[in-house]
């Protein structure tokens, strides 16, 4: 958990001084900064590591990432949402059931409180309606645009090279000079060299903001990380 709140801080930051570079509208400004901020770790960071590494190595991964979760569904969240829609930084910010449940989540393990086991199924089945309707959703939003508009944005394919490649070999570079465990370098190349987030596109489309970048980053990074994703694992791991 330290080492994953030490990246999300460094990434943060980095995704604050390289917003300033890409965009110049204060929303857009915010698109990028989550961009930069957070990978696609839990969409699609959580299926990769099931399928290449197996549930034992996921829940070393889900608890690498909780402090990028905190972050997603808190201040990520509230500055995806629209300047006129409210989207505040402020305490109601991280009071929703998201966050709370990620807190709880978070009780019940460290104490080993024990929870009847239809409540588990019903947490696991809810689980795993979120990744296909957040899948689904964002194919309607590309849908609405022609595939030109989205892949004619020059600056999107930079900010994924920067996302699926010069951040995660970064990060992986200090990790392996500081001779960090394995387990910690697996956790934080899985959590960083994932494509640009899916939230860029169904936040602002459920609160009526401009899904455009969101989409196009969505479209371009996704199409690049099936080539970046297997040669960085193959390098690094």
């Amino acid at each position: 958990m330290l080492y994953g709140a030490a990246i999300m801080a460094v990434s943060l930051a980095i995704g604050i001084f390289l917003s300033k570079v890409f965009a110049k509208d204060g929303y857009q400004r915010k698109i990028y900064t989550y961009s930069f901020a957070v990978a696609n770790f839990s969409f699609m960071g959580n299926a990769v590591v099931l399928g290449v590494f197996g549930e034992e190595i996921l829940f070393d991964y889900m608890i690498f990432t909780l402090p990028l979760n905190l972050y997603v569904y808190s201040i990520g969240t509230a500055s995806l949402i629209p300047n006129d829609k409210g989207g505040k930084i402020s305490f109601k910010a991280f009071v929703n059931p998201i966050f709370i449940s990620l807190i709880l989540g978070a009780v019940c393990g460290l104490t080993a409180i024990p929870l009847p086991k239809f409540i588990t199924s019903a947490i696991s089945s809810a689980g795993a309606c979120m990744s296909p309707l957040a899948m689904l959703l964002t194919g309607f939003v590309i849908g609405e645009y022609s595939l030109k508009k989205l892949a004619s944005d020059k600056k999107v394919y930079l900010a994924s090279v920067i996302r699926l490649i010069i951040l995660p070999t970064l990060f992986m570079l200090v990790l392996l000079a500081l001779k960090t465990d394995k387990a910690i370098i697996r956790a934080a190349l899985c959590a960083t060299a994932m494509p640009l987030g899916l939230n860029t596109v169904v936040f602002p489309s459920a609160y009526g903001g401009d899904t455009t970048p969101g989409a196009s980053m969505a479209l371009i990074s996704h199409l690049i990380s099936i080539v970046t994703i297997p040669v960085m694992f193959a390098i690094f791991l």
